[in-house]
């Protein structure tokens, strides 16, 4: 009830029509755009904001004497429509694709994930850091002591020492490098002298 003064004397009225304001509906994700108030009978389409979706598409939200009725929520958060994004060396073990799920990945043969990170299904989209597979193998290219080492392609796996092959004039020092997932374990020489 209103009331509105005059003077000494009170004036007195009544809405005789509830109405509903569209700022009242308190569903995430319902856009509150466009007209604000509706009367008795009136109602509207709901539209959703981006990560969401209709739950019941076609579906209107009427004001029915000041009470808003109709399929609630109105706006339901989106899945996630496609596979989580690939990733070098390795694969997507398991997701479902549902909103706040998180993607589970795997690395290949010989590579070991070396950033654990997580890739998460929010409002429809694959959103995070990639973790990185990183090899476990070692080349002799990468070693940073190798004068006089020969470099025959060979590839040393993680926990193996390196099989010393040394170039014409050099001999074996006994110094062996060690492969530890990917990198190598150097001593403060070449494990090639020269003879």
């Amino acid at each position: 009830m209103a009331e509105h003064f005059e003077g000494k004397r009170i004036i007195a009225f009544r809405h005789s029509f509830p109405y509903c304001d569209k700022q009242s509906l308190s569903f995430s994700g319902v856009r509150k755009d466009g007209t604000r108030l509706y009367l008795s009978g009136e109602g509207f389409l709901p539209s959703c904001e981006r990560g969401y979706q209709l739950a019941k598409p076609g579906e209107k939200i009427v004001c029915r004497n000041g009470i808003w009725t109709g399929y609630f929520p109105p706006c339901v958060v989106v899945s996630c429509q496609t596979a989580p994004p690939p990733i070098p060396n390795g694969r997507v073990k398991s997701y479902s694709g549902l909103h706040g799920s998180i993607a589970v990945y795997e690395c290949n043969k010989f590579y070991f994930l070396a950033f654990e990170s997580s890739v998460q299904c929010a409002l429809g989209e694959w959103r995070g850091n990639l973790p990185i597979c990183k090899d476990t193998r070692c080349y002799i290219r990468n070693l940073r002591k190798k004068s006089g080492v020969l470099d025959d392609g060979r590839v040393t796996f993680s926990g193996e020492f390196l099989n010393v092959r040394c170039s014409e004039g050099f001999t074996p020092n006994g110094m062996k490098p060690t492969c530890s997932r990917g990198e190598w374990i150097e001593q403060d020489l070449s494990p090639c002298k020269e003879s």
